[in-house]
């Protein structure tokens, strides 16, 4: 069976019909406490992938700090880049008992044929957001995935480059 196609999108673009190609995949929200608002539009939620509280609290703080002369969007970047959010969610992804189990059941079920779109409250082309790393990992698993079968069962299970296992996988993705 061919693995499901994964995308992810805002929760705004949804309401607005902005989403293309969206009705057909299960929407997940990967939010830790989802908004009516987003919890209206996805038929399901997994909040153990979401960003941690103490995380999204500091990121806050922040943007809120430098909110001085930056529009909004300017603020909540640069609060993202002053806590170091891409590399703290990653190693939450690596790390956290709640989020590695959810993580591989989500991989599962594209590996199955299962496509879903990722769906979170930020607005990608102005903000960043933690569903871009998450949706990096889950590409990167299916690469470790592929890998690791293509291998003689004898054969270490260390990758190329940098990354000596596919539990570092995580730690190399963009932000």
């Amino acid at each position: 069976m061919a693995r499901g196609t994964l995308t992810d999108t805002s929760v705004r673009a949804i309401r607005h019909g902005l989403a293309a190609g969206t009705s057909a995949a299960t929407r997940i929200g990967v939010l830790r406490r989802p908004p009516s608002r987003a919890r209206a539009v996805v038929d399901e939620t997994v909040p153990e992938l979401g960003l941690p509280d103490d995380l999204l609290a500091s990121m806050r703080d922040a943007a809120a700090e430098r909110l001085r002369g930056l529009c909004d969007e300017g603020a909540d970047n640069a609060g993202w880049e002053r806590v170091g959010v891409g590399e703290a969610y990653r190693n939450h992804l690596e790390t956290d008992a709640d989020a590695r189990p959810a993580l591989a059941a989500l991989d599962d079920r594209l590996a199955a044929g299962e496509s879903f779109v990722l769906v979170c409250v930020e607005n990608t082309e102005t903000k960043r957001c933690h569903r871009t790393i998450l949706r990096a990992a889950l590409e990167g698993a299916e690469s470790c995935r592929r890998s690791l079968s293509a291998r003689p069962a004898d054969e270490p299970t260390a990758l190329p480059g940098r990354l000596r296992t596919c539990g570092d996988l995580t730690r190399a993705l963009p932000d």
